[in-house]
């Protein structure tokens, strides 16, 4: 073997035979190539063709190499089937029909736009144009969802939503629903929109909803309503983090109304913060300052008791503790109080489940943070087939 035979088999795609090549540009490589083979089969009536038609030249775009392109100039002839008398062109392994580029370029397309900073520095990279480069990247995204396809649901999943976009039209946002797989730690699916039949019907489709056990969502209506319907099986777990946050915005709103709306008052950040946490000094500095203003003062020793419920071990024990807490809820005469006991109630079953599975939607909000660094980057998006199939193939 020469030593450009030796280089061919290396470049050259399986099927093809090297029979010329030279270099009209210093970024660029022309291989002239043709297919070897004795027959090839007529894809309607699938019988063997020996009966070369004619020959004509097709120029195909290969992966670049070292900053290279490459363009394969294939000697492709046209089979006449014996059978049907129909003329079909022969088909070269690792390209598509009817396509001017290789699957591997196709392939280093989207390697590309996933490792680039942006798709300008693709278009130089593999000298194309920006129509190919969107059009290869989504192609190609599909084609590795599809691996995908017809998997069940997993046993632990989380639910949130965020913005995708401003609807300018109608004057409102646009949001996604989030779904987390917690066992493979990856975004299960997207749903454009938060409503309760709008999740069921786009997810429905969706096999083994009775496999799954824990399902872990903020205080949100609809996304307990879909859960309940849709997971007959599931236990339902309030987000911690958002029961420990419902007192925030009341805190805020007292401090407001004494300091005004400086955010760089240091009082703020103690009052919003885990009393543990505090040092003696700080402690001292707070409750002098809670002892002039009673209200906030009420509000903030109910903030730092919900903070003492997740920290009760056991789930007996922490039922008890909650029952205490709403039990003195409903003795204050504050309206924020009232309102967060409400809520407590309502969500009674569903934050206790939190003592006995121990799950968060930490998860979910990192994956939503995900979602708005690929926002960020592609300075928003307006379909949202296109954002959902970047998600679902970013982990």
């Amino acid at each position: 073997m020469s030593e450009w035979d030796s280089i061919a088999s290396f470049i050259l795609l399986p099927e093809l035979k090297l029979l010329s090549h030279w270099q009209p540009h210093k970024f660029r490589t022309q291989y002239r190539v043709e297919k070897e083979s004795e027959f090839e089969v007529c894809p309607k009536c699938a019988v063997k063709s020996f009966s070369v038609h004619d020959r004509r030249w097709v120029k195909v775009k290969d992966q670049p190499i070292r900053g290279s392109g490459i363009y394969l100039q294939i000697l492709k002839r046209r089979f006449r089937c014996p059978s049907c008398r129909k003329v079909f062109t022969e088909p070269v392994g690792g390209i598509q029909k009817g396509f001017k580029t290789t699957q591997r370029f196709r392939r280093g397309v989207k390697w590309a736009c996933e490792n680039f900073s942006d798709l300008k520095r693709v278009q130089r990279a593999y000298n194309c144009s920006s129509w190919l480069v969107y059009k290869v990247f989504y192609e190609q995204l599909e084609l590795k969802l599809r691996e995908r396809q017809n998997q069940p649901w997993p046993t632990t999943i989380g639910i949130d939503e965020h913005s995708f976009r401003r609807n300018k039209t109608l004057g409102v946002t646009e949001y996604v629903t989030l779904i987390a797989d917690y066992k493979h730690h990856r975004i299960f699916e997207l749903v454009h929109g938060k409503t309760a039949n709008g999740i069921k019907h786009d997810l429905g489709h969706i096999e083994g909803r009775e496999l799954v056990k824990n399902v872990v969502l903020d205080l949100c209506d609809p996304f307990k309503k879909f859960a309940r319907e849709h997971f007959p099986n599931a236990t339902i777990v309030a987000d911690k983090f958002h029961v420990l946050r419902l007192l925030n915005g009341a805190i805020n709103s007292r401090r407001k109304e004494i300091t005004g709306d400086k955010r760089t008052n240091p009082i703020r950040k103690l009052l919003l913060r885990s009393g543990i946490n505090l040092k003696v000094f700080e402690k001292h500095a707070l409750y002098k300052w809670l002892k002039a203003y009673p209200e906030i003062k009420e509000v903030y020793h109910f903030k730092e008791a919900l903070f003492g419920l997740y920290r009760t071990h056991g789930v007996e024990r922490a039922t008890k503790a909650f029952t205490g807490l709403t039990d003195r809820m409903a003795l204050s005469k504050l309206p924020e109080i009232k309102t967060m006991r409400k809520t407590m109630m309502k969500w009674r079953k569903e934050i206790l489940a939190y003592f006995h599975e121990k799950l968060t939607n930490g998860k979910t909000e990192g994956y939503n943070r995900l979602a708005k660094l690929y926002q960020y980057r592609a300075f928003g998006f307006k379909s949202f087939k296109n954002y959902r199939l970047r998600l679902l193939n970013a982990c």
